[in-house]
């Protein structure tokens, strides 16, 4: 399964996103403490593009290549982080997870299906509570 949403600043959102995580995994990769990744609302991983035949355009749609998520962006970084904590409410996006989960087995990863705000409250604050612990928190 593949979301079907987005346009061009998709596109750049992810360029930027895969340039700051590998900065910041890169600054970080000699400190003591654990790095983690958290994305609220991961997804299935992929962005599948308008070439749809179902898809119907919009005033501000604009066909785009098929493009890897912020999940598959997160974990292809190198150096990466230590852990990855992904969530999403939608059953479907979960069960894509999974199967990266499958590609990813050297990768620590833990997947949820909570509400955002759950799942923040639940995982991404007590990480960066917990002694020797850094968080970075994204948002799909």
């Amino acid at each position: 399964m593949t979301h079907q949403f987005g346009g061009i600043w998709t596109k750049k959102k992810l360029e930027i996103l895969e340039s700051y995580l590998s900065a910041y995994c890169l600054a970080l990769k000699n400190q003591s403490f654990t790095l983690h990744y958290a994305d609220a609302f991961a997804g299935t991983g992929k962005i599948k593009n308008h070439k749809n035949p179902h898809y119907e355009p919009t005033l501000f749609s604009i066909p785009i290549d098929d493009l890897r998520g912020s999940v598959v962006t997160a974990l292809e970084v190198k150096p990466g982080f230590h852990q990855y904590h992904f969530n999403d409410i939608n059953p479907q996006h979960v069960a894509a997870l999974r199967e990266i989960k499958k590609q990813h087995p050297q990768k620590n990863i833990t997947l949820s299906d909570r509400d955002a705000n759950e799942f923040v409250a639940l995982i991404v604050i007590p990480a960066t509570l917990t002694a020797h612990s850094e968080s970075l928190a994204v948002s799909g």
